[in-house]
C-alpha cells in the first residue's frame, strides 16, 4: 500500500503547477515560521526540495539572516544520512539515491542532535510520516530525536489518505501542510477538475 501512494503521489507531482506550488511553499513556510518563534533554537535542520516537496529554500534564507545554524541531511551510506552546516551559496552536489541537493564531502557533519528537526514526506496520516521507503530518517530520528521540535511538512497531495504504521515509525508533534479547504489543493485533486 505505501509503495502505491508513493507511487499515486510521484504521478500527481508531475503535473503540479508551478505557481500552485510557489503560492503553497510561500504559505506553509510563512505557518511553519511563525510557530518556531515559540522556541528558543540554534541549531535547525532542513532539506533541499525535490518536486514533490515544500519548496524551504526562502525559508532557510530568512533563518540564516537572523543567525539560525541550518543543517541539510547528505547520504552518508546504504542506511544512513547525517545533517552537515549550510551556508547560503555553499555548494551542494547531487547524490545517486534520490539525486538530491546535499552539503559537500568537506563539510563536518554534527555529532549531537539537532534543536529542531523539519522532516519533509511524501504524505503524512495521523502524524505518521510516509518518506521515500528507505528508512534514511527513522533510523537517524532513533539515535538523535531534535531536542526541542519534530515536524512534518508536506504540500499534502494525497489529501487524508491513510496508511498502516510500522513499529519503527515515529509519529511528528506537528504537521504543516497546505489548509484542508479545496483551494488549497493543486486542480488535480479537485472534485470538479
Amino acid at each position: 500500500m505505501k509503495h502505491a501512494l508513493r507511487l499515486r503521489a510521484r504521478a500527481i507531482a508531475q503535473h503540479i503547477n508551478q505557481d500552485w506550488h510557489t503560492e503553497v511553499s510561500a504559505s506553509v513556510c510563512s505557518r511553519l515560521y511563525s510557530y518556531l518563534k515559540e522556541f528558543d533554537y540554534q541549531s535547525i535542520g532542513l532539506y533541499m526540495p525535490m518536486r514533490d516537496e515544500v519548496d524551504v529554500r526562502p525559508l532557510i534564507s530568512k533563518l540564516q539572516k537572523e543567525g539560525k545554524s541550518v543543517y541539510l541531511p547528505k547520504v552518508i551510506n546504504r542506511s544512513d544520512i547525517a545533517f552537515f552546516h549550510y551556508e547560503e551559496g555553499d555548494t551542494l552536489e547531487r547524490n545517486g539515491v534520490f539525486s538530491l541537493e546535499e552539503p559537500s564531502a568537506d563539510k563536518k557533519a554534527i555529532a549531537t542532535a539537532l534543536d529542531i528537526l523539519i522532516v519533509p514526506a511524501v504524505h503524512f496520516y495521523c502524524g505518521y510520516r510516509l518518506g521515500r521507503g528507505k528508512g534514511y530518517y527513522d533510523r537517524y530520528l532513533s539515535k538523535y530525536p531534535p531536542k526541542h521540535l519534530l515536524a512534518g511538512i508536506t504540500l499534502g497531495l494525497l489529501g487524508n489518505e491513510p496508511f498502516p504504521q510500522d513499529e519503527w515509525d515515529i509519529p511528528m508533534k506537528i504537521i504543516f501542510s497546505p489548509k484542508d479547504d479545496d483551494s488549497s489543493l493543486p486542480p488535480l485533486l479537485k472534485q470538479d477538475a
